[in-house]
C-alpha cells in the first residue's frame, strides 16, 4: 500500500492505481486462500510464530518448507506438553495397582 500511494502521488497515477488494485485484489485474496489451505483455520498459534516457521522452513528445506516449517512449529508445543507431563511432573505418579 505505501508503494502504491507513492506511485500514485509522485510517479504516475495509473501505476499507483494498478499497484493498489493488485495488492487489494490479487495479493490479499491469495493470502487468505493460501493461509487457510496451508496453515488451517482453527490453528491456535500466533500468526507471527507461523510466519517465522514458514521462513525457517523455506530457508532450510526449500519449497517443501512451506509445509514442514509450520508443521514443526505447530508440533513443538505438543511435544513440550508431553515432555512436561511425562518427565517434569513426578508428583502425579500413576497408580499401577
Amino acid at each position: 500500500m505505501p508503494a502504491g500511494l507513492y506511485l500514485f502521488f509522485y510517479v504516475s497515477a495509473w501505476k499507483g492505481i494498478f499497484l493498489l488494485a493488485w495488492g487489494a485484489i490479487l495479493v490479499a485474496m491469495l493470502d487468505h486462500v493460501v493461509r487457510t489451505v496451508l496453515i488451517g483455520r482453527h490453528i491456535k498459534l500466533p500468526i507471527l510464530l507461523l510466519f517465522f516457521g514458514l521462513l525457517g522452513g523455506i530457508s532450510v528445506y526449500g519449497f517443501r518448507g512451506l509445509l514442514i516449517g509450520p508443521l514443526v512449529v505447530s508440533l513443538l508445543p505438543v511435544f513440550l506438553d508431553i515432555f512436561e507431563s511425562q518427565y517434569l511432573r513426578r508428583d502425579k505418579e500413576p497408580n499401577h495397582s
